[in-house]
């Protein structure tokens, strides 16, 4: 009976983190060959983070301006059964994304 208990409280207290991935193009005619974003020209595969924010801003390829902007994505809200704790934005994408979902057991 204890053993059944430890492992529905063991599965209740996760760690959960999703992702997702938005691509576009940011170009600046005073940086060619550069991705420009944010006011900040960007080196083929070089990759920017801003404050406050989990998210990975990366040129793929700075002769066409591509790039891509990692970001957690959404894994829903709180409710009842289920709260999300978590979210540390001192660190960069992707380790700021984990947050941890406290079950209640049915």
């Amino acid at each position: 009976m204890n053993f059944i208990f430890f492992i529905t409280i063991l599965a209740s207290v996760m760690t959960v983190a999703f992702t997702a991935t938005f691509v576009d193009y940011a170009s600046h005619p005073r940086f060619p060959g550069k991705c420009f974003y944010d006011g900040v020209p960007l080196e083929t595969n070089q990759k920017y983070y801003r404050d406050g924010e989990c998210t990975e801003i990366k040129c793929q390829d700075g002769r066409i301006g591509l790039i891509t902007e990692n970001t957690c994505g959404d894994i829903g809200e709180s409710t009842e059964d289920c709260k999300y704790i978590g979210w540390d934005y001192r660190k960069t994408y992707p380790e700021c994304c984990y947050r941890t979902a406290i079950c209640r057991a049915k």
